[in-house]
């Protein structure tokens, strides 16, 4: 333990949602104690409202700050995200012993990852497990990246474990800059959370990369998953495959089971290395057209095959969460369904149960279809070249026989080549009008943002807009300062009429996006 933690602090009630408040001597899980917040002179630890959280979560830095200092350093043998994370666990009372005791799916990849992991989600709790979920990034409020029973947690639950972490944190600083990072201070609390709410399993998505990434503070995961990998944040995680396959498949763990899809060549030889150091078992997972014939449901199998998200991630989904039903039978609730699993032969029987729990598996942001007065929204959060493929041609498929106009909204962020991305769309399909936009909903300022960093993010939509119209001489462009101008032109210039509107790009322009409609 932590030689702080011997330091006596003042405490304070803290409230346990459905129990009695708790003290300090209070346990979350063998190996896991509670520290109740300390009392801070300077009176912020006594706010307890969710916008309050808010602030005080973006004061710790943005996404985008700690990507440009991450450059060279804490994806390298340099890194200290995995001992800095164990320390701030410890502070908050989590031990690694106590972190062991927690069952988890560990899940990296370049492109898929969060949706397996929601396909997993929904698999389990059709099984009665009580599961916990952890994923990045959010869409329009931070609650989101945490989820129990597929939910997101409240804001007053959020707030409440909030300010006791924060606040012991704040009151066992070593120095002025000893707090963790956004992503960090989130992964530290999910964490908190799932042991004190005592999930069955957690689903936890990498961040970035996977040896290094904060997550990766987990060291007794017995199911790991690593979906299609791919040439992302190459200047983090390196310019080659082969460099980005040692990085994802750093989240395997010594004997544990091992879940990949089919991987570019180069991938291959890095991954079975890496099982091999770790006496994993590592195996490469059939395409989900393999259960089409164990489907009993042709249209339920038929909607799947039709969600290319699901379609590409549905059978990783399937063997992370049979293997981990084999590990774990005692968890599972609902025995009818145990049973027919195990009554399979060669693995690949799909009880209807399963089937509905893939089908009805709800992921926004993700080939998501919504209907908004005269508008139809196809939305898809593809931010590599291999998704907007997908995207583009599931855009397609979907509007092929519509004679309605089609508008393209799009933004990318992080670094990404808008112009490489473009040249796909303009190569694949034909737009009445593409419309660009940062990743704001509104210009008018509000107290508290769950998106602050978006702000942070630089303008191109002058130069994307420029970029569009110079491919061809009918590609028409227009840029707007944020997407609420965005739908106030749509409303006045088309809005007697029925439009299609493809919303790709940036995940973070897609949350804006549907904040706006919301709103």
């Amino acid at each position: 333990m932590n030689a702080i933690l011997s330091r006596r602090l003042p405490v304070k009630m803290v409230f346990e949602p459905g129990k009695a408040a708790l003290t300090s001597n209070h346990s979350i899980a063998s190996g896991c104690r509670v520290l109740a917040a300390p009392l801070a002179a300077n009176g912020i630890e006594h706010r307890s409202s969710y916008d309050e959280a808010i602030l005080a979560l973006n004061q710790l830095q943005t996404n985008s700050v700690t990507l440009k200092e991450s450059i060279g350093r804490t994806h390298s043998t340099q890194s200290t995200h995995v001992k800095e994370t164990q320390r701030y666990l410890e502070k908050i009372g989590v031990t690694l012993e106590g972190l062991d005791e927690l069952s988890v799916i560990h899940v990296a990849g370049t492109k898929g990852k969060g949706s397996t992991c929601a396909l997993v989600e929904s698999i389990l709790r059709s099984l009665g497990v009580r599961t916990g979920f952890y994923s990045s990034p959010h869409l329009i409020n931070v609650t989101e990246r945490i989820r129990l029973e597929g939910e997101p947690i409240s804001k007053t639950l959020f707030s409440q474990y909030f300010w006791i972490i924060y606040s012991t944190l704040k009151e066992t600083k070593e120095n002025d800059h000893d707090m963790p990072p956004y992503f960090k201070f989130l992964t530290i609390m999910a964490y908190y959370i799932f042991l004190k709410e005592k999930v069955d399993v957690a689903i936890v998505e990498v961040g970035i990369g996977g040896e290094f990434d904060c997550t990766n503070v987990l060291r007794n995961t017995k199911t790991v998953g690593i979906t299609s990998l791919g040439l992302e944040h190459t200047q983090l995680l390196g310019t080659s495959y082969r460099e980005i396959a040692w990085q994802k498949s750093g989240i395997i763990k010594y004997g544990s089971s091992v879940f990949s899809t089919y991987q570019n060549d180069e991938c291959i030889p890095t991954l079975l290395e890496r099982a091999r150091e770790k006496n994993a078992n590592l195996k490469f997972i059939p395409d989900f057209t393999a259960y089409k014939n164990k489907c009993h449901n042709e249209k339920v199998f038929a909607e799947i095959a039709s969600h290319p998200t699901k379609l590409r991630n549905a059978s990783l989904a399937i063997e992370l969460s049979y293997d981990w039903i084999r590990k774990n039978p005692q968890k599972v609730k609902r025995k009818s369904i145990y049973n027919k699993l195990n009554s399979s032969v060669d693995g690949l029987h799909l009880p209807i149960e399963i089937t509905n729990a893939l089908a009805n598996c709800y992921w926004p942001g993700r080939c998501q279809t919504l209907h908004q007065r005269n508008m139809t929204l196809y939305i898809d959060g593809a931010h590599t070249i291999d998704s907007l493929h997908l995207c583009i041609d599931w855009f397609i498929n979907k509007t092929q026989l519509s004679t309605e106009k089609k508008f393209l909204l799009f933004n990318i962020t992080g670094g990404r080549n808008a112009n490489d991305m473009l040249d796909v769309i303009n190569a694949k399909t034909k737009f009445y009008r593409a419309i660009f936009t940062p990743n704001v909903s509104t210009l008018c300022s509000r107290a508290a943002r769950d998106n602050m960093y978006t702000f942070a993010q630089p303008n191109h939509s002058k130069q994307n807009a420029e970029y569009w119209s110079s491919l061809t001489s009918y590609n028409k462009s227009q840029d707007f300062p944020c997407i609420s101008d965005v739908f106030k032109y749509l409303e006045e210039n088309y809005g007697g009429e029925e439009i299609s509107i493809l919303v790709t790009g940036s995940l973070h322009l897609v949350g804006e996006v549907l904040r706006t409609l919301r709103d």
